[in-house]
């Protein structure tokens, strides 16, 4: 009796979550399925609120979604959107070195960042640091 409990009131949730969420569920008139795939609470922007990251799957693409905390509401970010799955953590760093090989530059170069971060990565391709300063998301290019 205890197993069939168990099973009606934690595990037919997940059947029926998973079931909602299969990659050949059809886009229709009710929306297209987002899939999580990886999220993180951190204080992004160092004013005492928690912060949100989330990384989704919608549709075809892998989205990296920053959240600020405004107090009643969320301000949301798209820091990364790719064909390609990717990976990432939150870490407290105060120095980035960047790439070599990054976009636009032709040497790497150390920056100083407040200290909470997005590292960010596809395997084999790139990998991004991003964090919030000065009223913004910037990102420095770790690797290419």
């Amino acid at each position: 009796m205890k197993k069939i409990i168990f099973f009606i009131l934690f595990m037919f949730p997940f059947y029926i979550f998973s079931e909602l969420i299969k990659e050949d569920r059809k886009i229709d008139e009710y929306g297209i399925p987002l899939k999580f795939i990886n999220g993180y609470e951190i204080d992004l922007n160092l004013d005492k609120k928690i912060d949100m990251v989330i990384y989704v799957q919608i549709g075809e693409k892998y989205t990296l979604i920053a959240m600020l905390n405004k107090g009643e509401k969320y301000e949301g970010y798209i820091l990364n959107e790719s064909e390609r799955l990717g990976r990432f953590f939150t870490d407290w760093q105060n120095e980035v070195t960047s790439t070599e090989a990054g976009p636009g530059q032709n040497n790497a170069k150390t920056y100083k960042i407040p200290g909470p971060c997005i590292v960010f990565s596809i395997l084999e391709v790139s990998s991004v640091v991003y964090y919030w300063d000065k009223g913004k998301f910037n990102e420095i290019w770790t690797s290419d």
